[in-house]
């Protein structure tokens, strides 16, 4: 069993009983598959039917003298592309005597022994948008649900960083876009991208420069890129916020061939995400066993032939339990691993690819999208990295603009693992238990060298800075053993004092 999606949406319910009456009308229009009238979940409080490409099976508990009651759909359809697949589609509703919450849960499972690479091309459930857009919903923490985007106004920014940014309950991942004027990729549109991430994060976009400056201005920190997008994850601006937060220039926002577009990419971070960060529904086992003694109660009182069908009855109720447990169990060891897997890659917000798994038709399983195009775009986000961390001198920043480095791409991803480095370094206050150069080689994946004596003989080894004189020698090699023209340094002081890492020159070996 793969777990692919979750998600849980909290239905405003006045009135509870129109409410669980009204959802459960669209998710038996939404998984019927036919022409003829959908089943009445209400009505039919158990049952199983088929058609020629989907099983249906749901089935209500409620509990005597309990007011909650519990209705799961399990639709399963077979995979078009890969015999020997299924996919499994579980809704859970439960309504109490003053809510009713949903849960989504997709899985894909074998259903004939055939061990076989499987492509995996996963969206989001259509019952998802279809549930928000019809009713008033949220994920638990008063933030409503939105299958569109939401645009900010320059007078909208103090509140929405008040009441969503940095609201400390905040349970989904907020995307702020900032488009390139006169640029934008269907598939990376606000209104696609509400679309697409419905149910897994909270989609806003700014209305434009001035809105841009009062965020950056409200959270006091080069929070935006100009022209891109960036993903606040839950608990963003609190005390331990240790997170980083991952942003896209211009170029990331833009589809390009053979890599993923930038809708999938991020439907690609977030599902994984929330196979793990979604619990259950503690109310489910908490109705499941008021269900379960009420069957014993109503045993005692029957005669030994009723007794006898019931108990067949609960016998395959507690077989069913029983397999229950078991995919939960395989759910839990999955969801282990993942964990396991993905710690690495949680500071860097991209969850790479496994072979053969996420890609659209045609496309390559990658990491994400190019990060810049060209050094103006470099700039800009290189405002992105910098904080008490990571410096960059005036020196350094006038260089990034019209670097003679041949290559921006490349020379962004050494700047940005740098300022991972730094953050860590910062983080662990110096304590790293490891010589420099051996550890951020081994943790971020750069080399760096902590001395260059042709540098020091030309007498260009230091630099002033805040009044301190501080060497320059050490420096991250992006490239080596290349001609002068082609030869990546990023020059930097380790200052050890105030833990933290200045960048002094961006460019070619000095």
């Amino acid at each position: 069993m793969q777990q692919l999606y979750s998600t849980r949406l909290e239905v405003a319910a006045p009135d509870p009983i129109h409410t669980r009456a009204a959802v459960l009308a669209e998710v038996a229009a939404w998984a019927w598959r036919e022409d003829s009238e959908p089943p009445d979940f209400l009505a039919e409080v158990r049952g199983e039917t088929s058609g020629e490409d989907f099983s249906l099976v749901w089935q209500t508990l409620d509990p005597d003298g309990s007011p909650d009651s519990l209705t799961q759909v399990l639709l399963t359809h077979e995979d078009e592309q890969h015999p020997g697949l299924e996919w499994v589609t579980a809704v859970s509703l439960i309504a109490t005597d003053n809510s009713v919450r949903v849960s989504v849960m997709i899985q894909r499972r074998a259903s004939q022994m055939r061990v076989a690479p499987a492509s995996l091309d996963l969206h989001r459930p259509r019952i998802v948008p279809r549930l928000i857009s019809h009713h008033d919903c949220s994920s638990g923490d008063g933030i409503p649900l939105s299958q569109i985007e939401r645009t900010l106004e320059p007078g909208d920014i103090e509140c929405f960083v008040r009441d969503v940014l940095t609201l400390p309950d905040r349970a989904l991942p907020v995307l702020v876009l900032s488009p390139p004027p006169g640029e934008e990729s269907p598939d990376a549109s606000p209104r696609y991208l509400a679309d697409a991430l419905a149910g897994l994060a909270h989609v806003f976009v700014l209305s434009g420069h001035l809105a841009w400056e009062r965020l950056r201005d409200a959270l006091d920190s080069n929070s935006m890129p100009r022209s891109g997008a960036r993903l606040f994850w839950p608990g963003f601006g609190g005390e331990e916020d240790g997170l980083r937060h991952p942003f896209w220039g211009r170029s990331g926002l833009r589809h390009q061939p053979g890599r993923r577009s930038f809708g999938r990419h991020l439907f690609a971070i977030l599902a994984p995400l929330s196979v793990l960060r979604v619990p259950s529904d503690p109310a489910i086992l908490t109705i499941r066993r008021a269900h379960a003694e009420h069957l014993r109660s109503e045993l005692a009182e029957r005669s030994a032939e009723e007794a006898v069908g019931e108990a067949l009855e609960q016998l395959e109720q507690v077989e069913d339990l029983q397999r229950q447990v078991e995919e939960l169990r395989d759910e839990l060891e999955e969801k282990n691993a993942l964990i396991l897997a993905h710690e690495e890659n949680w500071r860097y917000a991209a969850i790479p690819t496994p072979e053969g798994t996420e890609t659209d038709a045609g496309e390559q399983p990658v990491a994400g999208p190019a990060r810049v195009e060209s050094w103006e775009e470099a700039a800009e986000l290189a405002e992105m990295l910098v904080g008490e961390a990571l410096i960059l001198t005036e020196n350094a920043s006038g260089q990034l603009a019209d670097c003679n480095y041949p290559d921006p791409a490349r020379m962004f991803d050494h700047l940005e693992r740098l300022a991972d480095a730094a953050a860590a370094y910062d983080a662990a206050d110096g304590d790293i238990g490891a010589r420099f150069e051996d550890w951020i080689h081994t943790s971020f994946g750069i080399e760096v060298a902590l001395h260059d004596t042709g540098l020091a003989e030309a007498g260009g080894a230091t630099f002033e800075f805040e009044g301190h004189t501080y060497s320059r020698e050490p420096h991250v090699k992006v490239d080596d053993h290349k001609d002068p023209a082609s030869c990546g340094r990023i020059y930097f002081a380790l200052d050890g004092d105030a833990k933290r890492i200045i960048v002094d020159h961006i460019g070619l070996h000095l």
